[in-house]
């Protein structure tokens, strides 16, 4: 028996079978193995970009002694393939028989489009339930959003609008109170300045009497100096009176 393998490009990212650890490579590629013989297929295996590249591309990778399929990092230390081993340890070695071979092939096949049947419907099952799932969820949200959600958003607009209309309130407030606070200081600032003029008032006034007080004292001395000076007019007319007198009496007559 000789293996053929063929890689396909697959969706598909399970682990790299020829990736030196597990999980460190996801899968790019499945390499379906079929005997070259019959074309039957005989099993799958996984392998990454790189690996597929650096290895499959350059024959660097080990083959099974048995039927010459790619063995998996899992199957070196066994130097035959999962396929091989299988049917060794539940057949022994006399499915190498030619006559044997058909049949072992036969039921391997037919296993395998059993378990490819139940992996259908596991799958078929699991998407249902997901799709149950999704559904549910999707219902459970828009149910949540128009019973929760939405009511929050118009509460959350009006609550917007009413802050909007407060935020106007309160700069309208700020306004009128530096319009206070300007009235405040203008009015201390007149009140300084009355009081200032109070002061100054005073001040006059203390003068006025004060004048007034010295003008009462001055009163007899003035009505005393206006006699004086009547009395010296009246003696200066007479000696002007006597002086002309005299002079006319001392002239020579004519």
């Amino acid at each position: 028996m000789k293996a053929i393998y063929t890689p396909i490009k697959t969706n598909q990212k399970l682990s790299c079978d020829f990736c030196p650890n597990v999980g460190e490579g996801k899968s790019d590629y499945e390499i379906k193995i079929r005997d070259k013989e019959t074309n039957s297929f005989m099993f799958s295996t996984f392998i990454c970009e790189g690996c597929k590249v650096d290895k499959y591309d350059n024959n660097q990778i080990s083959s099974c002694e048995e039927c010459g399929a790619l063995l998996r990092r899992t199957d070196i230390q066994f130097k035959s393939c999962f396929f091989c081993n299988t049917i060794k340890k539940k057949y022994g070695d006399e499915w190498f028989a030619e006559e044997e071979t058909d049949n072992v092939f036969s039921k391997l096949e037919n296993q395998l489009h059993e378990l490819s049947l139940e992996h259908k419907q596991l799958e078929t099952s699991h998407v249902e339930a997901i799709e149950g799932t999704l559904e549910a969820s999707k219902n459970w949200y828009e149910r949540k959003h128009k019973e929760e959600i939405i009511p929050l958003k118009d509460k959350s607009k009006r609550l917007s609008n009413e802050n909007k209309k407060l935020k106007s309130q309160v700069e309208e407030l700020e306004n009128q109170l530096l319009g206070v606070e300007e009235t405040s200081k203008k009015a201390r600032r007149l009140s300084n300045e009355n009081r200032e003029l109070k002061e100054k008032v005073l001040g006059l006034e203390t003068e006025i009497e004060k004048y007034k007080g010295e003008t009462l004292n001055l009163k007899p001395g003035i009505s005393q100096l206006k006699s004086d000076i009547l009395e010296l007019e009246a003696k200066l007319e007479r000696m002007l009176a006597n002086t002309e007198l005299q002079t006319q009496q001392e002239q020579p007559p004519k």
